[in-house]
């Protein structure tokens, strides 16, 4: 029983990649890399030239256009070797050599930066409210979105606390102080909230499975399990995470552009809200929950996996009989 932390990563960046996300991450990191490239380029550039005016050495007019040939071509590869990076760069030495405006040019293109930065993040801002419209009728997203709670909020909704709100407020207590039961029949989508009184853990009727979560009376296509709990672990500690760990997509994109960060670096003490429920047993019966790992098993999932608020809850993909076992795909098999 329980998750393979690797295999909930993956199905994290899927679902981020057909709702967009990281076609934007990675548009985004590539735009930045670029500019910063150039400034980079702009101020080096700036400082070789000032060398040179300091030194006294001096150029005929076949040896500076030489040296302006030379760095262009040797430093345009730090722009991915494109003709405008190499411009950009070529009108920085120029600027330098003859007109003394290299640091001028690079906090004018520091400011053009900062400025296509903003104007990028309301641009993706809109495309995520687009991704997202289908929020509207269902709080669980869809292929475009994985994480309704920005655009349930902007439109008004009374949501659950998200997880870092969530443990600010109570520390390793978290899931009690997320009031999800009571917000759950008012968002859209939404069909019957269950407790941890509604299951029971029995002989799972998969192979190879000793325990399952079965229902104690029938649910209804929708019902909402209560959320799955646990221990909230450091980026580091779910870098290498054993079973019953769940990622939010939030971590999971970290992990996947800054995996050093993630393990050694910054970011390896903050919280990353991936849960490991391994030694929470009480009260939470989604720690409880089987995966399939054929598609011969597919047949058998009725269980999906939602996130809000970087928490995960399951809900039922069809109506379950009393005494059902509760099942869900994590992602290895794609049924």
């Amino acid at each position: 029983s329980g998750f393979q932390p690797v295999s909930l990563r993956h199905r994290a960046m899927a679902r981020a990649a057909d709702g967009g996300t990281l076609r934007r991450v990675w548009r985004h990191r590539q735009a930045r890399s670029v500019r910063r490239a150039a400034l980079s380029g702009v101020a080096v550039t700036s400082a070789a030239a000032a060398a040179v005016l300091v030194l006294g050495l001096r150029f005929d007019s076949r040896s500076l256009w030489g040296f302006v040939a030379w760095w262009t071509s040797a430093t345009g590869d730090v722009v991915e070797g494109r003709a405008a990076g190499r411009r950009t760069l070529a009108a920085g030495v120029l600027s330098s050599l003859f007109a003394g405006a290299g640091a001028a040019e690079a906090a004018t293109t520091a400011e053009e930066d900062e400025a296509a930065w903003a104007q990028e993040q309301a641009s993706w801002a809109k495309e995520d409210q687009d991704d997202c419209k289908c929020c509207s009728s269902d709080w669980c997203g869809c292929s475009g979105c994985t994480n309704c709670y920005a655009f349930l909020k902007a439109n008004g909704y009374d949501l659950p606390l998200d997880a870092r709100s969530a443990y600010a407020k109570a520390g390793v207590q978290w899931a009690s102080a997320l009031g999800w039961s009571a917000a759950f029949p008012k968002l859209p989508g939404a069909a019957t909230v269950t407790a941890a009184e509604d299951f029971k853990v029995e002989a799972s009727t998969l192979p190879d499975e000793k325990r399952g979560l079965l229902t104690k009376a029938a649910l209804p296509r929708g019902a909402v399990l209560p959320p799955y709990q646990g221990r909230v672990l450091t980026f580091a500690e779910g870098s290498n995470a054993g079973k019953q760990v769940w990622c939010p997509v939030s971590a999971g994109l970290k992990y996947v552009f800054s995996p050093d960060d993630a393990a050694s670096g910054a970011l390896s003490k903050e919280p990353s809200f991936c849960i490991d429920s391994s030694e929470t047993t009480k009260g939470n019966p989604a720690r409880f929950v089987n995966e399939v790992y054929s598609v011969d098993q597919c047949k058998e999932v009725n269980l999906e996996i939602c996130e809000l608020g970087e928490v995960m809850y399951y809900r039922t993909t069809r109506d379950v009989p009393a005494g059902g076992e509760l099942v869900t795909d994590s992602g290895d098999v794609s049924c």
